[in-house]
């Protein structure tokens, strides 16, 4: 389990290494979710979408992104909310293991990774 943010390990961010956002970029994300504060908080907070497949599309992004702090977050979400460890991991590894076992969740992050890039 690589990628897999766990409650008891003892490396940040799950053992990541890839880079962080630089302050510039983060700032220009944040506005950007905060001009689209009613459609952010339509899907996320008023749960239009399914919390476990929102957080595995997240994490799907944020390895795109490469953006360690929030691999680590939305990690720590899918796992809240009900996501599996093994699930997890077989996002962040882009595994073709994960659409034998869950095909619609396969084709949902494979979309989500495409946009991304």
């Amino acid at each position: 389990m690589s990628g897999v943010v766990a409650t008891a390990n003892p490396q940040p961010f799950g053992g990541f290494r890839k880079r962080t956002q630089r302050l510039g970029p983060w700032l220009a994300g944040l506005f950007w979710i905060l001009a689209r504060w009613r459609d952010v908080r339509a899907v996320a907070m008023k749960h239009r979408m399914d919390p476990a497949l929102r957080e595995a599309v997240m994490v799907a992004v944020a390895q795109v992104n490469a953006c360690r702090v929030c691999s680590y977050v939305h990690q720590t979400e899918a796992l809240r909310v009900g996501r599996t460890a093994e699930d997890v991991e077989l996002i962040t590894a882009g595994s073709p293991e994960l659409g034998d076992a869950h095909p619609q969740l396969a084709a949902a992050t494979a979309y989500a990774q495409a946009r991304a890039e």
